[in-house]
Parts: structure tokens; C-alpha cells; sequence
């Protein structure tokens, strides 16, 4: 008896497979050397076979649980994020990539939450509301971190919710804008 003949991969095949590394990325499953050696692999895939073998050991998506998002990549790519629960910490990594982060409209799962932003020839842009009180303490090596349009020097009541911004950017720009309104 003769073996089956696996089917050829197609290109949608191989770009959702590179979407499922991609995740795998984002959730900690793969390292960024495994995640490059995995997507280059599912790029010149021949066979859904050999696709199957990219993803066999990670774990599958988990289900939905109503947390909020607790990292965010960019890597080659772009990545924005509005309307999403956010955790009392996030983590955003943007390597020759673009992530906006928008928490006007977001749900926020405490009053004090922490984002790790680091950039590497990339930018990371946080978009958030007048009411909310920033701390930033990113350090720019060759590149930008700021905080444009902070809250007025006396607010007439005080922040009800805080957002610490840290980390760095390297050949990067980190900006942090209050946008009153839309």
C-alpha cells in the first residue's frame, strides 16, 4: 500500500500559519530566533504537511476569559490596539514595527496600570484621555520618549486613574500623547 501524498500548502495556508507563530510570539510559546527560523519555514512551506510541523508543539489558542491583553509586538508590522481591556500591566515590544495603543476607549481592569514600552528602529505611539494622570521614566538612546499635552498644571480635580509609562527606545520614538476629545 502507498502512503497518501500530502496536499500542497497554499498561500493563505502559509500566511495564517505565519499569523499562529505570530501569536505564539506575543503569548511567550517562541523565542525571537525560533519565531524566525519558524516563519521563514512556513513561508517556503511546500506541503501542508510541512506546515503542520511548525505549529504540532505550541499550545492552542486559549479561550477567552475577559482578560485583558497583557502584551503587544510589532515586529516588521504594524499593530493598534483601541477599544481593549487593559491589564494593571502591559508590555509592548515594536522591533522595525509600528504599535499605537489607544486607552480612550479601553476598559481599564485597575486605576493604576503599567505599560513597558520598548522600541528598536520602530515607534510606539500610547494615545490617552485628559483625565488620566502620566508618569514616564523611558530612557532614549538616540530616539525620542515623550509625553506631549500632559494634564493642565491644576486640574481642577484630580487624576482618577494613573498610567506609568517606562522602558526605552533605541533609533526610536516612544510618544505618549493626551488627546482631549476625539
Amino acid at each position: 500500500m502507498t502512503e497518501p501524498v500530502p496536499a500542497r500548502a497554499t498561500d493563505a495556508q502559509r500566511q495564517a500559519v505565519a499569523r499562529q507563530l505570530s501569536q505564539a510570539l506575543s503569548t511567550g510559546q517562541l523565542s525571537l530566533p525560533e519565531f524566525d527560523e519558524r516563519t521563514a519555514l512556513a513561508y517556503s512551506a511546500v506541503t501542508t504537511g510541512d506546515l503542520d510541523k511548525l505549529t504540532r508543539d505550541l499550545a492552542p489558542k486559549p479561550a477567552e476569559t475577559g482578560a485583558g491583553r497583557g502584551r503587544s509586538v510589532a515586529l516588521l508590522s504594524e499593530t493598534t490596539l483601541k477599544n481593549w481591556r487593559v491589564p494593571a500591566t502591559h508590555t509592548s515590544v515594536s522591533v522595525l514595527g509600528d504599535i499605537t495603543l489607544d486607552l480612550r476607549s479601553a476598559t481599564w481592569e485597575t486605576d493604576v496600570i503599567t505599560i513597558n514600552c520598548y522600541s528598536v528602529l520602530g515607534d510606539l505611539n500610547l494615545i490617552v484621555p485628559p483625565d488620566v494622570e502620566v508618569q514616564s521614566g523611558g530612557i532614549a538612546i538616540l530616539g525620542e520618549f515623550n509625553v506631549e499635552g500632559g494634564r493642565p498644571p491644576h486640574p481642577t480635580a484630580p487624576a482618577r486613574r494613573v498610567v506609568k509609562v517606562g522602558g526605552f527606545s533605541v533609533l526610536a520614538e516612544v510618544n505618549v500623547r493626551v488627546v482631549y476629545g476625539n
